[in-house]
């Protein structure tokens, strides 16, 4: 038959299941103190691959150019309304083989 337990029983009991623990522990020497200085000094870090960084630099330079973009954006539209807004075809493509050349000589 199961009794019942009073809570002033069961307060006692924790108690001294608190204490034993306790006393468990300074017997392993310190070890529960040892481990949590441990872990308040540990350091949580990330690694960012080649790829992620260079991805990472070209948003800091695009959210950096916000305003400037806008007003080039602007302007240029503003130009091709108004029908005076002309590509130099040959400086297009002089720069579209220049950066390939550029390509293959790195490769």
């Amino acid at each position: 038959m199961i009794q019942p337990i009073r809570p002033q029983d069961a307060t006692g009991i924790y108690q001294r299941q608190i204490a034993q623990a306790g006393d468990a522990r300074d017997a392993a020497g310190g070890r529960t103190a040892e481990l949590q200085s441990h872990s308040e000094r540990r350091v949580d870090r990330v690694l960012l691959s080649p790829e992620a960084q260079r991805l990472a630099a070209a948003r800091r330079a695009v959210a950096g150019a916000g305003e400037i973009r806008e007003a080039r954006v602007e302007t240029l539209r503003a130009r091709v309304e108004n029908g005076s807004y002309r590509v130099d075809a040959r400086g297009v493509a002089e720069q579209i083989i220049d950066s390939l050349i550029g390509d293959e000589e790195l490769a």
